[in-house]
């Protein structure tokens, strides 16, 4: 993340706390919903393997 706050909940209930400076990676078929407190700014880079 560069800037923005937010959370990432699993379909579990676990949870991330995403803010700046924040590094995730999300394998294929991930589920679970974004919960954004302010605006997020991200670079993001799509892997297929």
């Amino acid at each position: 993340m560069i800037e923005g706050e937010g959370e990432l909940i699993h379909d579990d209930g676990s949870r991330i706390t995403l803010n700046a400076g924040t590094v995730l990676i999300l394998e294929n078929g991930w589920r679970g919903r974004w919960s954004i407190a302010s605006t997020l700014v991200k670079s993001y880079t799509t892997i297929r393997a």
